[in-house]
This record gives C-alpha cells, sequence and structure tokens, in this order.
C-alpha cells in the first residue's frame, strides 16, 4: 500500500498548533483566587478577596508592571489602594510591593489593571 511520511515542516507545524493549544487552554482558566496569609489589620476599604494577588517584580515605564512574571497595564482609571491611603497615585506602586487587584484581559491578551490594593509586606504567598 501508500507509504505516507511526514516531512520535517509538517511535523513542525502539528508541534506549534499543539503548543498554541495548550497556550490557549491556559489562558481559558478561572481567575486564580486570593493567596493571603491574612486580611486582618487592612483598611475597611479592602475587600475580603481579589481576583489576584502576587509581588511587583518590574516597573516597565509608568504604566506597565510585571506581577508575579505577567505583564499588566494600568490606565488613567485605574483605582489604587494602600493602607495608608483610600486612594492613591501610580507612584506608590514600586518593585517588591506585594498587592491584591481586579484586572481584564482582551482578544491580543493584553492585560488591564482596574483596581489594585498594595499590602504590608509577608502578606502574599509567593507563587
Amino acid at each position: 500500500m501508500f507509504k505516507k511520511i511526514i516531512t520535517k515542516t509538517q511535523l513542525q507545524t502539528v508541534v506549534w498548533m499543539l503548543l498554541c493549544l495548550v497556550a490557549t487552554a491556559s489562558l481559558a482558566s478561572p481567575p486564580q483566587r486570593s493567596a493571603l496569609r491574612s486580611t486582618e489589620g487592612l483598611p475597611e476599604y479592602y475587600p475580603a478577596n481579589y481576583q489576584k494577588t502576587g509581588i511587583i517584580r518590574d516597573v516597565l515605564g509608568s504604566d506597565t508592571f510585571v506581577i508575579s512574571g505577567l505583564k499588566y497595564q494600568l490606565t488613567a482609571d485605574t483605582k489604587i489602594h494602600t493602607t495608608n491611603n483610600q486612594f492613591s497615585s501610580r507612584w506608590a506602586l514600586k518593585n517588591g510591593e506585594e498587592v491584591g487587584f481586579s484586572f481584564s484581559t482582551d482578544a491580543a491578551n493584553n492585560r488591564t489593571i482596574s483596581e489594585i490594593w498594595v499590602f504590608p509586606k509577608g502578606r502574599v504567598v509567593s507563587h
């Protein structure tokens, strides 16, 4: 009968498609719930739960942050809260800060933070 041999290009295409499928499936997972050690002692304007928590690992310009390995954008409408101020500025966000936040993801996989709360050190469980 006929013997069919897969070319190297066809194999690379199949592998690439499988990798894209796995990457897409991981994006569809539900948002991570709060991984806080404790909410005790936080101000009343801090919620009990957060869509996601993490540690700011890098500040890229004035509106882009890497939090626990993922890049997020702030907008002019992003609400920023600290334990000292219910409404603070973007300048309160620095490398090493532990945060909880709400965000949305668009079709191009850009993540935009709508609201962010800065925690005292030692509150976020490392991911």
